[in-house]
C-alpha cells in the first residue's frame, strides 16, 4: 500500500502570508504609479506641441522689423514680457511687440509691430509680413 502525503499549510505560514499581503499590495500599487508616471513622461516628451524657441523667434522678428525701417532711426524693442509669440497655421509664427522709433533730432513714437514668419528649407527665418500700428 502506498503512503499518501497530504500537504497542508502550517498555521505560522498562513499567519506570515496574511502579514505580507498588505506589503505586497502597497508594493504593487507603488510600482504601478511609477510605471504610469514614466509612461506619462515619455508620452508628453515625445508628443509635445510645436513650441518655438521664443528667444530665437523674437531675435528673428526684431531683425525683420529693423530691415523694414529706415536706417537713420534709432530703435528700441519691447522686452520678453511684452512680446508675444505664437504658432499659427502652415508652420508659421506670429510675433507681436512694440518698437520705439527715435529720429536723429530726438523725436520718438511707439509702434506696435506684427511679424508673420516661417523657416525656409535652409532653416532660416523668412518674413511673410511685417506690419506697424501706432500705439
Amino acid at each position: 500500500m502506498k503512503d499518501t502525503v497530504t500537504l497542508a499549510p502550517r498555521p505560522e505560514d498562513e499567519e506570515l502570508a496574511e502579514t505580507q499581503r498588505p506589503k505586497l499590495i502597497r508594493l504593487l500599487v507603488l510600482f504601478s504609479v511609477v510605471m504610469l508616471g514614466g509612461l506619462a513622461f515619455v508620452v508628453f516628451t515625445l508628443i509635445k506641441p510645436a513650441v518655438p524657441d521664443s528667444q530665437q523667434e523674437r531675435a528673428a522678428a526684431e531683425q525683420m522689423v529693423r530691415n523694414a525701417l529706415p536706417d537713420e532711426l534709432s530703435i528700441h524693442f519691447s522686452g520678453a514680457q511684452e512680446t508675444s509669440e505664437e504658432a499659427i497655421a502652415d508652420s508659421k509664427y506670429r510675433v507681436v511687440g512694440w518698437v520705439d522709433l527715435i529720429t536723429k533730432d530726438g523725436a520718438g513714437t511707439r509702434q506696435v509691430y506684427t511679424c508673420i514668419m516661417h523657416k525656409n528649407p535652409d532653416d532660416e527665418w523668412v518674413a511673410d509680413d511685417v506690419n506697424f500700428a501706432e500705439k
